[in-house]
């Protein structure tokens, strides 16, 4: 639980940076900063926060039965993270150095070091 625990201090952390890149943004900042004149890069990112890697309204206890190993666990955090890993890389695309591409990449490198804590973990367990 401790390790869990810690996943979720690192993931809040990553909350309140993003909250601060966009608190910091000017309207003409928010524009994309890609050439997508159907929006579909806009589109892609709204369906991954709002319902599958951000999705606030789903309680992640409800998607476990109880009968998960501690590996099923590590294994769903790693898929997790992937997912993030993907949205983060779409959202990077979408804005300027100037207003927090660094701080994304920051974000990006440590989303992949926690897959490799997380195997390291689980190769621990074995």
């Amino acid at each position: 639980s401790k390790l869990l625990l810690n996943l979720a201090a690192w993931e809040d952390g990553h909350e309140r940076a993003f909250a601060a890149i966009r608190a910091a943004l000017t309207n003409q900042e928010r524009e994309p900063m890609a050439f997508d004149p159907e929006g579909e890069t806009s589109i892609y990112l709204r369906a991954m926060a709002d319902g599958h890697v951000f999705d606030v309204r789903v309680n992640p206890a409800d998607k476990l039965t109880g009968k998960e190993s501690a590996e099923d666990i590590l294994r769903m955090a790693i898929g997790q993270e992937k997912d993030s890993i993907v949205f983060y890389t779409g959202l990077k695309e979408m804005i300027s150095q100037k207003t927090g591409r660094e701080k994304i990449e920051e974000i990006i490198k440590e989303e992949m070091s926690h897959i490799g804590f997380l195997n390291r973990e689980i190769a621990a367990l074995t």
